[in-house]
């Protein structure tokens, strides 16, 4: 029963949108220097965290969105931080449209 209103309000609704809020001009927004637990509170927590060799960390946000056209949009957007937590700039950002 529960499952059947929930695929109802979802055809209703004709909409659907997972993770968090995130887009390159958001990203962009954020000032260098930012502590990354400011830009995780702001942006909340991310779907990925990774360290690379010289001890920089890069944190991944991911939206997808998608409606009951069968179409959906994809943003992701990676922030690299300094070894002390900083943030240091966008790393990359994608932006994938599915039919």
């Amino acid at each position: 029963m529960r499952i059947g209103v929930c695929l109802a309000a979802f055809a209703l609704a004709g909409c659907v949108s997972l993770g968090a809020e995130m887009d390159l001009a958001a990203a962009q927004r954020i000032p260098t220097g930012t502590p990354i637990s400011r830009v995780i509170a702001k942006f909340g927590p991310p779907d990925g965290s990774h360290f690379d060799a010289n001890g920089f960390q890069f944190l991944r946000w991911t939206q997808t969105r998608g409606s009951s056209a069968h179409s959906s949009r994809i943003n992701g957007v990676v922030l690299r931080f300094d070894t002390n937590g900083r943030y240091a700039g966008v790393e990359s950002y994608t932006l994938e449209r599915v039919n």
